[in-house]
């Protein structure tokens, strides 16, 4: 058996991290900070944006099964009337989701094989509602109280109403805590949100 001398030798394991939390929680916020640490980020609602402007097929079979009622006024598919729609009716929701993540997931997958070569943090909201923790080499969650997350995001007091709705449909950001490897809470100021993200950052990049 021969022994190979390891001295000199360097070995970079690059991860990938999966990124979610509750709605309003700050996770924007969190990819800005990885970014600054030189980790290649990326956001699978513009993802799922830009699929529902750019892919013919999906936005065909949209309006197969809505029609008129996603329609703005120049005749294009609208967002917001599609939210109106799948954030009233899970079985709607549910539909729009199995159109849509699979090719999600196919395009930021098909974006890290591209440059392997460096860290990824991935926000995926639907992290353990869709059974992907286990894709990524670790998880966070980002928490915080929904008082917090509604005065941050200015809602007001119908349209609150909407982000309870919307967060109904999600897991419990508590349940999301428990099954993630890491946890951060952004219910404090920003400093204290950098505080937590460069610990982080320390334990994953050791």
């Amino acid at each position: 058996m021969s022994i190979v001398d390891l001295t000199n030798s360097f070995f970079y394991i690059f991860l990938k991290i999966g990124l979610t939390g509750g709605y309003g929680c700050g996770k924007s916020t969190v990819l800005k900070l990885f970014a600054d640490f030189g980790w290649r980020t990326i956001q699978t609602d513009r993802i799922g944006h830009s699929i529902l402007q750019s892919d013919p097929i999906v936005r065909q079979k949209i309006y197969e099964r809505w029609s008129d009622a996603v329609l703005n006024d120049e005749g294009n598919i609208s967002r917001k009337k599609i939210a109106e729609i799948v954030f009233s009716d899970r079985i709607q929701l549910n539909w729009l989701e199995q159109l849509l993540h699979p090719k999600i997931i196919r395009n930021y997958e098909e974006l890290i094989e591209l440059d392997p070569s460096i860290n990824y943090l991935v926000e995926v909201p639907l992290l353990f509602e869709k059974r992907l923790e286990n894709t990524f080499d670790f998880s966070v969650c980002i928490v915080c109280s929904d008082s917090v997350a509604i005065e941050r995001m200015n809602f007001s007091s119908n349209s609150s109403q909407e982000f309870r709705r919307r967060n109904r449909l999600q897991l419990p950001v508590q349940s999301k805590a428990v099954a993630a490897d890491f946890i951060i809470s952004n219910s404090g100021n920003l400093a204290f949100l950098k505080k937590q993200v460069t610990h982080l950052f320390k334990i994953v990049d050791a």
